[in-house]
């Protein structure tokens, strides 16, 4: 008759302690027999039925194993930085891609592609629309001229898919940006670790993108990628509540900032910079923003650094639409 024997310890705290020991030691047997997860795909969610579909198209798509953290930002309304900051935390895999939930990628073995790249010491962050000149403003990253973008994605508006492809035709693998857009974005966790996202300053759900990209470009090499097809379900919000954040950003961080361009500056810089101011001020006009404020930007644009004919023409553009347009928020 075999004997039998039961270990039972006499402390409680004893047998719940070589229980967890014993689980480890499968959690990590379990891990050892299964393929490493290379990228770690991190989404901001506020609709998982969208997230579940992105999903699903990225780890059939990607060529490689991905680890995936969907944070349901639904209830809790967090600021973007602050979600994927906790997403990167929790990540194990050396690249992260930071990607919004309504986004489908085309090509096969993408994720070779952008590990491919992002090995490299000297690379940054990887997306897939940007441009190689930045100026510290309350602007956006195409608020530059089209020369100067650099786009690989389609996205849907009105029903519409629309392509942007610049420079327009171009074929290749990667170009050099130094800001990009948040629409996806993937870097190397160490990177990430270096310059997280700024959860001091952007407590909303823009400007993050432009930020990130462009305090890393200052140390790194970011780019747009060209071989990776990729589809936004939709297009990007640039409204009032945009423009408060980045003339926020700008006030709080940019001001003193200079401005970066992957090669040397354009000769023509301070046009750049006026168009910029202009299209900014034009924007606010068009925004329920105090008359009060609207006459000051237009003073600003309109005085600063020396006065030229096309700046004349545009001030007084600017002053008419500032009369004609009705949508003026009261003074307070």
């Amino acid at each position: 008759m075999a004997r039998q024997t039961n270990l039972q310890p006499k402390n409680p705290a004893t047998h719940c302690s070589i229980g967890i020991f014993v689980l480890k030691i499968c959690n990590f047997a379990k891990k050892l027999s299964m393929p490493r997860s290379l990228i770690s795909v991190i989404i901001c969610s506020i609709n998982p039925d969208l997230a579940s579909k992105t999903i699903d198209n990225l780890t059939q798509t990607a060529g490689l194993p991905l680890e995936v953290h969907v944070i349901d930002n639904r209830h809790n309304n967090r600021p973007i930085s602050q979600v994927y900051n906790e997403g990167a935390q929790a990540s194990e895999a050396p690249y992260l891609l930071f990607i919004h939930e309504d986004v489908l990628i085309e090509t096969e073995n993408w994720g070779v592609v952008l590990t491919s790249k992002l090995k490299e010491p000297s690379c940054g962050v990887i997306g897939f629309a940007g441009s190689t000149l930045w100026l510290p403003g309350p602007y956006a990253w195409w608020n530059v001229p089209e020369e100067y973008h650099r786009c690989n994605y389609r996205h849907i508006e009105n029903g519409q898919t629309q392509t942007y492809i610049l420079p327009a035709g171009h074929t290749g693998d990667f170009l050099p940006v130094i800001s990009l857009d948040g629409v996806a974005m993937a870097v190397r966790r160490e990177v990430w670790a270096k310059f997280p996202f700024d959860e001091k300053i952007l407590t909303g759900f823009h400007c993050y993108d432009i930020d990130f990209s462009v305090e890393i470009s200052r140390h790194y090499t970011n780019y747009v990628n060209y071989d990776i097809r990729l589809l936004h379900l939709s297009s990007g919000k640039y409204d009032q509540r945009w423009l408060e954040i980045s003339e926020k950003v700008f006030i709080d961080k940019w001001k003193n900032l200079s401005p970066l361009a992957v090669d040397c500056l354009p000769s023509n810089l301070q046009e750049i910079k006026d168009s910029a101011m202009y299209r900014y001020v034009f924007r606010k006009i068009r925004t329920s923003a105090p008359k009060s404020l609207l006459k000051k930007l237009i003073r600003i644009y309109a005085t600063r650094d020396t006065i030229t004919g096309i700046r004349l023409k545009r001030s007084a553009t600017l002053y008419w639409h500032y009369l004609t347009h009705k949508a003026f928020k009261k003074d307070c």
